[in-house]
């Protein structure tokens, strides 16, 4: 299945809004958007599970989500009532009922074993983006896969998650205004599964920008790239074990202090959970003079000097820095998300 990722802003700006997808929104926007696409016209969330009621006789409701394209608009009311499950399909605009299946929860219950739940699909999802509000997880209507909404800086993704391997099947990105990025808001309570708690990504970029920036001007490296690294490693400062600001790992030359700690290893074209060895060091200084050693070295010589910050980034990757075949993109991705590239015109060798 590929999405569009259109209807991802869709998502974002119109559905949130209206907080129509009951139990799976986890942001609000402006309402202003959302009078863009007349939402006053719908018949509501109520009406709507009113309508799936009458079909089924009663029972609970478990969800009751609104999809939206320019041809159509439909809510996807989702009841249990004794022992079947129904998905019933009513008309946004009329109230009628479009569709409606029904499937025993023996046997729903029997499929859902055999998915890797909501939880991990998250997790898959959040290693390709490194950071962001997951603000749908949904498995779609035939049940192979989950998608997965997430706005991450200045862009919004789509994963679409494989529900039995938890392979990523395909993505789509696309870039969002930042009044729209700036405007999110992810409620107290009543969020359906755990986020990412909200940090100040201005004050982690104050905080470890001139260090980098020193580093960077005295070895001809982009500073994007580095920041990049910064932001990656540690999921925007969260993780700081050993002031270890770019998971540089303690080889067999390295004799200063070490710190084990949980990380991930790409085998076999998946990201696996291990404990690695790391460099510590005593400050943010330190483990930026550091990096800065580690990229001065010949097997980083395409890296110094290149001005291109994607290039730079492939370029870091293939000479091995990370295992991970998507570390590149990553951090391509953070910076343009949140325009490191600003950084590099600091840079005097370049």
């Amino acid at each position: 299945m590929k999405l569009k990722l259109p209807v991802v802003a869709c998502a974002l700006a119109v559905l949130a809004a209206t907080s129509v997808l009951v139990g799976d929104v986890v942001g609000y926007l402006p309402a202003e958007a959302a009078n863009a696409l007349n939402m006053n016209d719908f018949i509501g969330d109520e009406r709507a599970k009113t309508a799936a009621l009458e079909v089924t006789g009663g029972g609970q409701v478990t969800m009751c989500r609104l999809s939206y394209n320019r041809n159509a608009a439909e809510y996807e009311v989702w009841v249990l009532s004794g022992n079947a499950a129904y998905l019933v399909i009513i008309n946004a605009y009329t109230g009628n009922v479009e569709n409606f299946t029904r499937e025993s929860t023996l046997q729903t219950a029997q499929a859902t074993q055999t998915k890797i739940g909501d939880e991990r699909a998250k997790a898959v999802a959040l290693e390709q983006t490194g950071d962001g509000w997951i603000i749908l997880c949904r498995l779609n209507q035939n049940a192979t896969g989950y998608e997965i909404g997430i706005l991450s800086g200045n862009a919004a993704y789509v994963f679409v998650i494989n529900a039995h391997t938890g392979n990523v099947e395909s993505f789509t990105r696309e870039s969002v205004s930042d009044r729209l990025a700036n405007s999110v808001r992810v409620p107290a309570h009543g969020l359906r599964w755990p986020v990412r708690s909200r940090i100040n990504r201005q004050a982690f970029l104050n905080e470890i920008t001139p260090s980098i920036i020193q580093t960077a001007n005295a070895i001809n490296v982009l500073p994007s790239v580095m920041t990049a690294q910064a932001i990656l490693e540690t999921g925007w400062g969260r993780n700081r074990t050993g002031n270890n600001f770019f998971g540089v790992k303690a080889g067999r030359n390295w004799s200063g202090r070490t710190v084990s700690a949980a990380t991930k290893e790409e085998k076999n074209g998946r990201l696996v959970p291990t404990t690695a060895t790391f460099r510590a060091y005593d400050s943010l200084e330190e483990s930026t003079r550091d990096l800065g050693r580690v990229l001065n070295a010949n097997r980083y010589a395409a890296v110094r000097g290149e001005k291109d910050y994607a290039a730079a980034a492939r370029a870091l990757h293939a000479a091995g820095y990370a295992t991970d075949s998507q570390y590149a993109r990553k951090l391509i991705n953070i910076i343009e998300d949140n325009r490191l590239y600003e950084l590099d015109v600091k840079i005097t060798g370049l």
